[in-house]
């Protein structure tokens, strides 16, 4: 807005500004109109006026001089146009013969001798109405033209013409007389206006700022009890009776909110007492929670961790078939029965928000290849075609979260089997995009409908199916979780008697592969450390099951191992006996292993030594918490056996060279106990056969029926029943491969 504009804005001016204004605007222009119109009559009669009067003095004049013409008496006529003298606005006068043939100048009359020049330029349009001998005023350069025609009253002729040219100056000077009166009376009305339009402002003002004040008064004060005086019985007075009417209805309204505001604060306090109350029973029951989820965790997996550890011991031994398959159930129901504490543990953890992405490079298609590995037996057995399909055979090395990506393929893999009765189960990885995985598990089983659909991922749901095949209702409710914490989200798809297919996408970069220590040792075997100086261990663990299963299995790896029950025994026996590593559990009486670290920590002569800690209790802390407090290293129970040389290896950095598989050690005695035996033609299809397409209970058969050739018949099979223990298809294949090939010719 520029600043003229402001300065005739009339949004900031004030009301009585306004209301002056607009009053005084009214009347000056009623006041112009009427002094304009006045104006313009009175000077056009003015006008017509002094055209009149001109016309008089030419008819008097011309009959005063028309004897004069009658006798060409030039004499008397100057004499009579001299009396013209007493007439100051004439300035020249003509008086013309009509009789005479050249139509003459007879007489002229000059004012003033400036006035002689111009009575010889007489305009055209004069001369035309001169020469037309007819009446006319003309209005030519301020001045006034007449020309009249003489006439003799005797007989009504023409006898002459009379022109006369006058000046306007009475005129003008009657225009200026009244533009001073019009001016005067503006001013005088202007005035009078200002002095009206004050007064007159005032009674529509004072009611207005005697509204705004008390609207001040009452927003600041916040007192809508006050009322304004009403003395009007006009418009206003109805406006101050609708304002004193609004004030009323605030004060009831304010009155109802402050009881309404009181009654509130004291339901407030009794909620915030029951909000509080309900806080504590929370924290109390997630506390009761915690405690009895990791008492739990310590307690089961403590004597897990000696079930399992031994039925890895025993399947290690040469067992006689029947034994070895009571062995393998026991193995199988322990495994299922730690994965369930697992999920009930895992599902805690999600719950309270200490789960967390654990990101490492990984091999996606021997992530892949592994997983077709693991469930082909159990598919084989129910009769279903299992498969999977990568986008691609070769490796693919990508970062991200290995152990939880294993899990969630496991769960619905799991799930397809258990559901499946017939026709086929399938997982496909598609790679449809840079650094995107889709994974698709779909099979032919029993399917859900849509209620059922809704709600599939709730924890501990099961329908009935379900209910029947076992489980805890937790592990889709996990795999959904897992997928959510990754950035992505599951989704099924489902028929009845149709089968199910459910499809998840997830971001994983990647990564550069380097080579590092390879671990292919299975879950139950048993390495042997070929060193020169051999290991030396100590155990400590307070349950004499766990500390002699933990001893026996490093012994087995050919390390010297001592033992202790607790922190303090252990801390005795570190005075004579220096171990290149430590095993210690951490809940253990007397002293327990998060202070025995410690101390272990303050003698600078161990802040070297390499320190693992083992608990069972794994629903607390993480692996970082135990690092931070001083250890090297954190395992869960139960561990396996796998587990125990690979933190050997890494921490005291041995050489893959020095590592022999108590597994290849078999496998070379074997090859040279085989060289011998004598196997009739459909006895080697038989064992062909049953290995190709993994038929255990077979096999064990077809094992039985070595016996019958011999010691190294009997070897054999105990070779191939210890192999059917493990469920080893791979070396189960490659074994019978090597007794059919190298078997002598009947």
């Amino acid at each position: 807005m520029t600043k003229w504009t402001q300065l005739f804005s009339t949004k900031e001016m004030s009301i009585q500004k306004k209301l002056t204004l607009t009053i005084m605007g009214i009347t000056s222009f009623i006041l112009v109109i009427s002094l304009s119109v006045f104006i313009s009559i009175e000077l056009n009669n003015l006008k017509e006026s002094m055209l009149n009067n001109l016309r008089t003095i030419s008819l008097l004049t011309g009959q005063n001089i028309s004897g004069a013409l009658l006798f060409h008496d030039k004499k008397t006529a100057s004499e009579n146009l001299q009396s013209l003298q007493a007439t100051p606005h004439i300035e020249i006068v003509h008086i013309y013969n009509t009789n005479d043939a050249n139509f003459t100048l007879f007489s002229s009359y000059q004012k003033s001798t400036q006035h002689v020049a111009d009575s010889l330029n007489i305009p055209e349009k004069v001369k035309l109405l001169l020469n037309s001998q007819k009446n006319g005023a003309l209005y030519i350069d301020k001045k006034t033209h007449l020309v009249q025609t003489i006439i003799l009253d005797q007989d009504l002729s023409t006898i002459g013409m009379i022109y006369i040219v006058a000046n306007r100056n009475a005129y003008w000077q009657q225009i200026n007389r009244y533009i001073r009166t019009t001016l005067m009376m503006l001013l005088i009305a202007f005035l009078m206006t200002i002095i009206f339009a004050s007064k007159a402002q005032k009674t529509f003002i004072l009611p207005i700022l005697e509204l705004l004040n008390s609207m001040k008064n009452i927003s600041k004060k916040h007192n809508y009890s006050e009322r304004i005086n009403n003395s009007y019985r006009d418009e206003f007075g109805q406006l101050f009776m609708a304002y004193n009417e609004l004030l009323y209805q605030l004060d009831k309204q304010e009155q109802i909110t402050k009881n309404y505001q009181k009654d509130l604060e004291s339901r407030v306090e009794k909620r915030t007492e029951q909000l509080s109350l309900a806080r504590d029973q929370a924290l109390s029951a997630s506390r009761s929670k915690s405690i009895f989820l990791a008492s739990m965790s310590h307690e089961i997996k403590t004597p897990m961790t000696a079930i399992l550890g031994y039925t890895q011991l025993l399947k290690q031994s040469q067992l006689e078939s029947e034994n070895a398959h009571y062995v393998h159930v026991i193995d199988k129901s322990g495994k299922h029965l730690l994965s369930l504490i697992n999920e009930i543990l895992e599902l805690s953890k999600i719950e309270s928000g200490t789960y967390k992405l654990h990101n490492t490079d990984f091999d996606l298609t021997e992530l892949i290849q592994t997983l077709h590995e693991m469930f082909v037996i159990s598919c084989m057995n129910k009769n279903i075609n299992w498969s999977t399909k990568n986008f691609t055979d070769a490796p693919c090395y990508i970062n991200g979260d290995k152990g939880k990506l294993n899990q969630i393929l496991i769960n619905l893999i799991g799930n397809a089997c258990k559901f499946t009765n017939e026709g086929y189960i399938s997982l496909i990885v598609e790679n449809p995009n840079p650094n995107l995985y889709r994974f698709i598990i779909e099979d032919t089983g029993i399917g859900m409908d849509k209620k059922s659909l809704d709600k599939i991922f709730d924890a501990f749901h099961q329908e009935s199916d379900g209910a029947n095949k076992g489980g805890t209702g937790l592990g889709l409710n996990i795999t959904k979780r897992h997928i959510e914490l990754m950035g992505s989200k599951i989704h099924v798809v489902s028929k009845i008697n149709k089968g199910t297919k459910f499809f998840f996408d997830l971001h994983f970069p990647k990564t550069q592969h380097t080579d590092t220590q390879l671990k292919d040792t299975s879950y139950n075997q048993i390495i042997r450390f070929n060193l020169e100086n051999q290991i030396t261990v100590l155990v400590v663990d307070d349950t004499p099951e766990n500390r002699f299963l933990l001893q026996n299995s490093l012994t087995q790896m050919n390390c010297i191992v001592e033992c202790a029950e607790n922190g303090q025994q252990a801390l005795d026996k570190l005075t004579t006996f220096t171990p290149d590593i430590i095993f210690m559990d951490i809940q253990m009486p007397i002293m327990d292993g998060m202070e025995a670290i410690k101390k272990i920590r303050m003698n600078n002569h161990f802040k070297s030594l390499k320190c693992i800690a083992i608990s069972a209790s794994t629903l607390e802390h993480d692996q970082k918490y135990y690092i931070n407090c001083g250890f090297d290293y954190f395992i869960a129970k139960p561990f396996s056996f796998n587990k125990i040389s690979e933190v050997i290896i890494e921490l005291l950095n041995i050489n893959q060279e020095s590592i022999i598989s108590k597994q290849a050690i078999e496998q070379e005695h074997s090859n040279k106990k085989i060289i011998n035996l004598a196997l009739e033609h459909d006895f080697k299809k038989q064992l062909l056969d049953a290995a190709e397409f993994g038929l255990l209970t077979e096999l064990s058969t077809l094992a039985g029926k070595l016996n019958d050739y011999g010691n190294d018949g009997q070897e054999a099979a105990g070779i191939l029943k210890h192999l059917i223990n493990q469920a080893d298809l791979k070396q189960i294949n490659q074994y019978v491969q090597q007794l059919v090939e190298h078997s002598i010719k009947k």
